[in-house]
């Protein structure tokens, strides 16, 4: 995400210490909430951030890029980080493999620990909520909940239907709205957090548990579908369509 690409720049040792030097001279603090601005060259927008608590941290990009801008990034350690992009022409590689274009909606990043490029072009804004949970937090959340409802390799199996659903969407612009107000605590971060996790837990779960169709029989129902669908005024009988 824009915010993962410029946080890799520095260090995570202090809140908002990678921001600094991502974007020397362009921070300034509102309350709990920091604000930072890219240098003019690469065009108007503004990022905020916080850290609630130790190892959480949300942010909300909106930037206006005059020019493509690449940065690299190495994150080496374990992290989930979900994000929800409104907009934006971005994209991604990492580890050296590959580069795939960052999809509207809620995506799921969840690794061990990656170097990569991350990649904004111009002609349309970047808005994209990050909510970033690193190995601190992510090991509070396994002992306080255990493996049954949470799990760091559990969510590397969170699809993109789960993902997408209404709930966690609104979810997500909650605490959007709650940065852009400034007024955004820990205890309410860290419950969004929790809920957000156990409805994309509780998805995935009855996703698996969903009976499955073969690729074969969705082949014949695609046929089936397309047939009824070719002339709604005169339908195949159940005999043509069992051909």
């Amino acid at each position: 995400t824009p915010t993962a690409a410029l946080l890799a720049r520095g260090s995570w040792a202090s809140q908002g210490q990678f921001f600094r030097r991502a974007l020397p001279h362009a921070a300034r603090q509102e309350g709990d909430i920091q604000v930072f601005s890219p240098p003019p060259r690469d065009g108007p927008g503004s990022i905020l951030h916080c850290a609630p608590c130790e190892g959480l941290h949300l942010s909300w990009s909106e930037l206006f890029p005059r020019r493509v801008i690449r940065s690299k990034y190495t994150l080496p350690y374990r992290r989930i980080e979900l994000f929800l992009t409104e907009s934006g022409n971005l994209a991604m590689t990492r580890n050296g493999v590959g580069s795939w274009p960052v999809q509207k909606g809620v995506g799921l990043f969840c690794c061990e620990g990656a170097a990569g490029q991350f990649l904004m072009r111009p002609g349309e804004p970047a808005r994209v909520l990050n909510l970033m949970l690193k190995e601190r937090y992510i090991r509070l959340l396994e002992r306080r909940y255990g493996s049954g409802d949470f799990s760091f390799s559990g969510c590397k199996g969170w699809g993109f239907e789960a993902l997408n659903s209404a709930l966690p969407t609104r979810i997500l612009l909650q605490l959007k709205q709650s940065l852009l107000r400034r007024q955004i605590s820990p205890m309410y971060c860290e419950g969004k957090v929790a809920e957000l996790l156990a409805v994309l837990g509780c998805a995935h779960q009855q996703q698996k548990e969903a009976l499955p169709v073969s690729h074969s029989d969705l082949a014949a129902l695609t046929r089936v579908r397309d047939a009824i669908i070719a002339d709604l005024r005169h339908p195949p009988d159940l005999e043509a369509l069992c051909v």
